[in-house]
């Protein structure tokens, strides 16, 4: 299935991997591709995730302190959020 970002999500991702990248760039790689993994991951099974509201759902990263929150609508899955997990918890739930 299609996953798209909202363009908060795409901002978020930009700037952990920012944050990552001043600190190393294998980390931030490691941060790229971890984004990556769960994508895909939430691609293909979709309803595998825990529900946190309504529609939508979390993928917690392995490695990161990180989630990806998304929804699965008609034809695509859209991430609300690349939300970090110890930073303002629901802040998201205003984009759903």
């Amino acid at each position: 299935m299609k996953v798209i970002l909202h363009p908060e999500a795409r901002s978020e991702f930009f700037e952990a991997v920012e944050f990552y990248a001043n600190e190393s760039t294998s980390l931030a790689e490691r941060f790229i591709k971890e984004f990556e993994v769960a994508s895909n991951e939430i691609g293909l099974h979709p309803d595998r995730y825990r529900k946190v509201r309504r529609a939508s759902q979390i993928k917690e990263f392995r490695s990161f302190p990180y989630s990806l929150v998304y929804r699965v609508l008609d034809d695509m899955i859209k991430i609300d959020a690349i939300a970090h997990d110890k930073r303002k918890p629901g802040y998201w739930k205003k984009r759903v």
